[in-house]
């Protein structure tokens, strides 16, 4: 299956990006968590409540931030693979044969001049 292509993000002109978030009630807390299935413990929904509005505050402060003029994909992938150095060895193949063998022999179980390690999946 091939993946699809990238598109850009279309959004509704009539959407209104500085529109400051809604708080948190006990009400809507009750809910959620009744929806969710948790169980909260006396106090513990003003605790919620405070780090909730806390984060919708924070992101009251982001959405007043300005952004007229700026591209939403600006920094969009900027370093793809053609941008990264080259990898240079820093080894020789004597060198690296060595090392290797070096490891494998400290190493309590090998076989073919591979490590052996213990299974981690159980046969069912």
């Amino acid at each position: 299956m091939k993946p699809k292509s990238w598109q850009p993000i279309t959004v509704s002109k009539n959407y209104n990006y500085k529109k400051s978030m809604s708080k948190i009630t006990p009400t809507s807390i009750a809910k959620v968590a009744k929806l969710s299935k948790l169980s909260l413990r006396q106090g513990d929904d003003e605790v919620v409540i405070n780090k909730i509005n806390t984060v919708l505050d924070l992101s009251d402060e982001l959405q007043a931030l300005p952004t007229q003029g700026v591209n939403l994909f600006d920094g969009w992938r900027k370093n793809t693979i053609r941008d990264l150095r080259k990898d240079t060895p820093s080894l020789n193949q004597s060198q690296y044969e060595k090392t290797r063998t070096n490891i494998i022999n400290l190493f309590p179980n090998s076989k073919d001049n591979l490590l052996v390690v213990e299974g981690i999946f159980e046969n069912s």
